[in-house]
């Protein structure tokens, strides 16, 4: 695990990185895809930014990448599995470079027993609800919805397998790296769970929905020669079939430092037009 203690990278750790999170509009007959740069290896632009991607094992069948963002001071090492931050190099006021936040070498770091059991999400982008829903239960447009217990007897983070744990698409933008992951909803024709639901795993009591909705979920990571960090999260409305659906969405970045400075967090329900309850802890 990468550990720095070095205080006085904070000023430019504080003026590290873009992060913007979005969540768009999707309909379940699918929205307009980003796309994937399996084969991508490197560019730099006249901005000073260079921007190149490498393999990076594979979780559960499916290709992960890690990409990397540098203007030659700071440089961020982003993986398309969970949108995590795996590695984030700043200089101190000596000019003499760490890395100042949590991570491992390979995927195995994040997927070993004794990780997913204390799960800390090093660097990890949280969703579709950051934070606690009390009971695993919420009722939406007078319908109750089920979710994982999997912070008994809550439901933490999106559940057993949040957005921290999906393999998301890359696509290169100007000065980064644009992740994408297409976030299923329940389906009541066919009675089958959307995220936020996963029956292999146990929960007591069981869950049999998970989130109404379908979400596109979008987070941009940019890095500019002055080293200035932004971040806007902008969960907005989903769609099925063409109507919009209502859903708990809280998504945030999980940057695990070193300097112990942590990301402000938004929660908002996804859709204008429904009624809502639920309780957070």
């Amino acid at each position: 695990m990468h550990k720095s203690s070095r205080a006085a990278r904070a000023a430019a750790l504080g003026l590290a990185l873009a992060l913007i999170v979005a969540a768009v509009a999707a309909t379940t007959s699918g929205a307009a895809k980003s796309r994937h740069h399996g084969s991508h290896h490197g560019s730099s632009n006249h901005h000073g930014i260079s921007v190149s991607s490498e393999p990076f094992g594979s979780f559960n069948g499916q290709a992960v990448e890690r990409w990397t963002l540098s203007n030659g001071k700071v440089t961020a090492k982003i993986l398309t599995y969970g949108g995590i931050i795996q590695e984030l190099w700043a200089p101190d006021r000596k000019g003499r470079k760490a890395n100042v936040t949590l991570g491992f070498k390979d995927l195995a770091g994040y997927n070993s027993d004794a990780y997913i059991k204390s799960n800390p999400y090093f660097g990890a982008i949280i969703g579709r609800y950051g934070n606690r829903i009390a009971k695993g239960r919420f009722t939406l447009d007078g319908k109750e919805y089920s979710l994982d217990i999997n912070n008994s007897p809550n439901s933490l983070h999106g559940g057993f397998e949040g957005f921290n744990r999906k393999v998301w698409k890359a696509t290169e933008v100007p000065n980064g790296v644009a992740l994408t992951y297409d976030s299923p909803g329940y389906n009541p024709a066919t009675n089958t769970p959307g995220d936020g639901c996963t029956p292999s795993m146990p929960s007591t009591p069981p869950c049999t929905t998970g989130y109404p909705g379908d979400v596109k979920a979008q987070v941009t990571y940019t890095l500019d020669r002055g080293n200035n960090r932004q971040r806007s999260l902008r969960p907005l409305a989903v769609a099925r079939k063409g109507r919009l659906q209502g859903t708990p969405c809280r998504i945030s970045s999980r940057l695990r430092q070193t300097l112990q400075i942590s990301p402000r967090r938004s929660a908002r329900f996804c859709g204008t037009t429904s009624t809502s309850s639920a309780s957070s802890t």
